[in-house]
């Protein structure tokens, strides 16, 4: 399964994008929405719990974000 994007209307603009995951019986998810202008806010979920939030350039936290789902993958989170 990939990225979930839901979509403002008529404009387009994306809301949130998350990507959820089983690993290791844990049920992970990853959370982006945007904030205003090119900030957003980025969260982790383990289990429901947050376990990690950052709010910065909408690229920057997209690059975080892949990042964070490859070590979750891994098994480094």
């Amino acid at each position: 399964m990939g990225w979930e994007v839901t979509r403002s209307a008529p404009a387009g603009r994306w809301i949130t994008a998350e990507r959820s995951l089983h690993v290791n019986g844990t049920h992970w998810r990853i959370g982006l929405t945007p904030v205003t202008g090119k900030v957003a806010a980025l969260i982790v979920w383990a289990d429901d719990e947050v376990v990690a939030h950052a709010r910065g350039d909408e690229s920057t936290l997209c690059a975080t974000a892949l990042d964070w789902l490859a070590n979750i993958r891994m098994g480094h989170m």
